[in-house]
């Protein structure tokens, strides 16, 4: 089975009902906002999902549903084992750190 093609695209959901009402290629991102303002401003509580660095990467590969979770599992595991000790994280980080 092949990894779905939709996960390398824009997804506008509903909040509430969790329907998919829009979907945009990648490279349409400022498209896809003007859609979701147009959406909020009608009064539905939309969200806004990209695809992250990692599924993107699956599909180019051409990873299978399996192959995909596995990553993914194997992925979560490598930044748990990793730490934070050479990454910052985010109760390391002050307010002073930031001005």
């Amino acid at each position: 089975m092949t990894l779905d093609p939709s996960i390398s695209r824009l997804i506008i959901k509903d909040k509430q009902g969790h329907q998919i009402l829009y979907t945009f290629p990648l490279e349409d991102q400022e498209l896809a906002f003007e859609k979701m303002i147009e959406l909020e401003s009608m009064g539905l509580e939309v969200e806004l999902i990209s695809p992250g660095l990692s599924q993107t990467l699956a599909l180019a590969l051409g990873h299978d549903e399996e192959t995909s979770q596995k990553y993914q599992e194997d992925l979560q595991l490598e930044f748990e084992q990793h730490g934070d000790s050479c990454c910052v994280s985010s109760d390391v980080v002050s307010k002073k750190d930031l001005a």
